[in-house]
């Protein structure tokens, strides 16, 4: 996470560009011809080699999550529950109209931190 933030991935992550050009799933390893900048290669020197992106859209409220394992690549069964997962845990917060004090200094801080480290 701190070579990632560090090198301003975010930024050139094929990932995250297909996630807000796209809806669905896609697997990481088709994205590398995406990939220009070796985000992923990157990802595989830190032992992170087999990942998915999921995005949705619901009523214009956009979530992109992406999972990742080092062991092997995600059974479809895997993949379906988790995209589940993602998808309620977006359909509970999709309501949210105000954060705490405290929860939105901690998001300020998680975000600080993984975009300016």
């Amino acid at each position: 996470m701190d070579f990632y933030s560090k090198n301003g991935l975010v930024l050139k992550d094929p990932t995250v560009r297909w996630g807000f050009e796209n809806t669905g799933t896609v697997m990481w390893q088709d994205l590398k011809d995406q990939d220009v900048d070796n985000v992923l290669g990157h990802a595989k020197s830190y032992g992170i080699k087999y990942g998915f992106t999921h995005s949705l859209d619901i009523g214009g409220s956009k979530s992109i999550t992406s999972f990742a394992r080092a062991d092997r690549s995600f059974s479809e069964d895997e993949i379906l529950r988790i995209t589940q997962l993602a998808e309620d845990i977006h359909r509970a917060s999709a309501d949210f109209k105000e954060f705490s004090s405290e929860a939105l200094d901690e998001l300020k801080r998680l975000s600080i931190e993984f975009t300016h480290n």
